[in-house]
């Protein structure tokens, strides 16, 4: 299984995948393979998740290799935006592959990773520092809503194919700078470049002085066009609400964000809005874990009370 070509085309990042690229190199890559290759990453900002259909194994190869060299586009450009845009849209495209595969193929693939479970009394459980690294900052995983005994956090299926697509994420996310590739490259990626729509200056409030840590941090993530868990999106908008930002405001900062959907977010804007849902307090932020101080108020809002909008 391991050594199989499907295998390797599903799962490029792997040994497998590698050790077939390996015998390729980039040499092999045609002028065919660098647009399938831009395509890939086009697809990615588009959030659309392309399940290749093979005539045969030529046609895997080819798409091994494009996914190869979309990474090498990447590692050239340094673009934050567009390598976490591809990021997100491969782990996904991951994810779909693994719900539809049998426990074997998953334990090798989590294996890959560094993710390895073992069955405890028919309970699977994975170490608390793998646990901690792979799953998303969210409430469903608080260590305070988890069994842990003797350093093993118990685990469901569901969740650890979750913790196989944030390793995923993170992997492909740490793509290696490229410094000279082969000039059919560089002109992709200028061609890329050249394809991309344009995009208006973000606007957002901030508010005289500075933002509570907790808030500045999530600020400053989003700028740098990285993903952040969903309850994090929640308490940004509250808070932006709270101090008086409009809805295209929020929203227009919101497409920062690598897997951005501007229906979705401005629904879930409005329907905040809508809601009158209060900005949480500070130990609820703990209870998030999104806390980064001890800044003695009892709610973000109490940071200070009036906000002018500037251009980010």
């Amino acid at each position: 299984m391991v050594g199989d070509l499907n295998f390797a085309v599903r799962y490029p990042f792997t040994s497998a995948a590698k050790e077939l690229l390996r015998s390729e190199g980039l040499e092999a890559a045609t002028d065919e393979i660098i647009e399938m290759a831009v395509q890939r990453i086009i697809d990615a900002i588009n959030g659309k998740i392309r399940k290749s259909i093979y005539a045969n194994d030529e046609e895997k190869k080819k798409d091994l290799l494009a996914y190869a060299v979309a990474r090498v586009i990447l590692g050239y450009l340094r673009n934050s935006y567009l390598t976490n845009k591809f990021a997100i849209n491969e782990s996904k495209k991951i994810r779909s592959f693994l719900d539809d595969e049998n426990d074997e193929v998953v334990n090798t693939v989590a294996n890959e990773l560094g993710i390895s479970s073992l069955d405890r009394n028919g309970q699977m459980v994975v170490k608390l520092p793998i646990f901690l690294r792979f799953t998303p900052r969210s409430p469903h995983y608080q260590l305070t809503n988890r069994k842990i005994r003797e350093g093993f956090v118990a685990i469901t299926k569901n969740e650890k194919k979750r913790m196989v697509e944030e390793a995923v994420r993170k992997h492909i996310a740490k793509t290696p700078l490229v410094k000279d590739p082969p000039e059919k490259i560089v002109l992709a990626a200028k061609r890329l470049l050249a394809e991309l729509p344009k995009v208006e200056v973000k606007r957002v409030a901030q508010l005289e002085g500075s933002h509570p840590p907790c808030i500045a941090e999530l600020i400053d993530s989003v700028k740098r066009h990285q993903n952040i868990p969903h309850i994090a999106r929640f308490y940004l908008a509250v808070y932006f609400i709270g101090i008086g930002l409009s809805d295209d405001d929020i929203v227009s900062f919101f497409s920062n964000l690598p897997d951005f959907n501007e229906k979705i977010t401005r629904y879930q804007v409005e329907h905040a809005r809508k809601k009158r849902y209060a900005v949480p307090s500070c130990a609820t932020v703990i209870g998030y874990g999104l806390c980064r101080a001890n800044c003695g108020i009892s709610n973000p809002l109490n940071w200070h009370k009036r906000a002018k909008e500037v251009v980010l």
